[in-house]
């Protein structure tokens, strides 16, 4: 089956307004685009169309992790008790480390039971939800921690979580006097030549920037979550997506080059939670055997695949690379679907 038509029929099942794909093999990049930036409207996306890319956001965290380190500023291995003392009081704290953040394996819980609910009800209720969202804090978020107990031992189980990669995203800025924001642009942004991708909208991105979907197809407001940036607070594009993986594939030499293979290569095989294996998991349709710092990572028949995705209320992504093919997709759509992690594995399965 053609790509074109592999796009168009997932695009179609899903009902998805608009999608941007980028596909990279060796040098070669083709672009995609099908539908529309809004429904009802007759603005065809492009590769330069601005989306959120949700949970894809982890990767650039890790890769600060890993520039950080390097510029001597802190270490994987530091306890977050150095940078975080407000949470003294939580027992076993100083077992915690910034690896265990940035991997799930803190033991520390995701987010406070009111926005998980909330964030479910955004199916059908999407505003709540993003409003729920948008007044929790960074403090906020430290104020639920520091009442927490841990839910298992740091660095035993892995259990998915945005708030403690929303932590790390804010230790960033202690150590630095430097927003996460202008973080990503200086370190990662700036190296790579990715001018489309941060957290408060240029007044130029704003007739680039696509309108968000629900996953029942109403159109709803802009993500807003200041207290998890580091875990889903990025909007971005295809052409500065493909940039990114690249530079992950070695294809495009830049000063962090060290640093995005020192991600792909610090591995841990996860032991998951009852609740991770048998419920989330399967729900979520993704399946994985290693951890990467920042990357799931997939192995079957003798092949490796590298990957993240993501979803808001109203925006999915996904980003993946196959290094030994020298092979990568990017996928961005205006609305909530699973179809975009199973389309960004149809086409790197079958290398395009």
């Amino acid at each position: 089956m053609k790509i074109k038509e592999i796009i168009r029929n997932h695009v179609r099942s899903g009902k998805i307004p608009g999608i941007s794909v980028g596909l990279i093999k060796n040098s070669n990049i083709e672009f995609f685009n099908y539908g529309v930036m809004e429904r009802d409207s007759d603005f065809v996306p492009n590769e330069n169309t601005v989306y959120e890319i949700a949970s894809v956001s982890k990767t650039f965290t890790s890769i600060l992790l890993a520039i950080l380190q390097k510029e001597r500023l802190l270490d994987k291995d530091d306890s977050i008790s150095k940078y975080v003392p407000e949470l003294a009081k939580i027992p076993g704290l100083k077992k915690i480390t910034l690896y265990h953040l940035a991997t799930h394996t803190s033991g520390l819980p995701n987010l406070p039971t009111k926005l998980i609910i909330f964030n479910l009800l955004g199916l059908l209720r999407p505003s709540i939800a993003y409003h729920e969202l948008s007044q929790f804090t960074k403090s906020d978020l430290i104020r639920f921690f520091s009442k927490s107990r841990l839910k298992t031992e740091p660095g035993t189980e892995w259990h998915y979580s945005n708030g403690t990669v929303g932590l790390l995203g804010h230790i960033f800025e202690r150590v630095t006097n430097s927003s996460y924001e202008d973080l990503v642009k200086s370190k990662i942004c700036g190296p790579l030549g990715m001018k489309d991708t941060g957290i408060n909208l240029l007044e130029s991105h704003k007739n680039q920037m696509a309108s968000g979907h629900s996953y029942f197809g109403k159109k709803i407001h802009h993500w807003v979550a200041p207290a998890i940036e580091g875990a889903a607070g990025l909007y971005s594009t295809t052409s500065n997506l493909i940039k990114f993986l690249g530079a992950n594939l070695g294809l495009i030499d830049t000063r962090i080059s060290p640093e995005l293979q020192y991600c792909h290569s610090t591995r841990f095989v996860p032991k998951l939670s009852y609740f991770m294996k048998n419920m989330m998991i399967p729900y979520l349709g993704v399946e994985f055997d290693e951890m990467a710092l920042g990357w799931w990572v997939l192995k079957r028949n003798n092949r490796e695949i590298l990957f993240h995705d993501g979803g808001t209320a109203g925006f999915s992504s996904f980003i993946g690379i196959e290094p030994a093919k020298n092979s990568g997709v990017v996928i961005l759509a205006n609305k909530l679907s699973r179809l975009t992690h199973k389309l960004g594995m149809k086409l790197l399965k079958e290398n395009f």
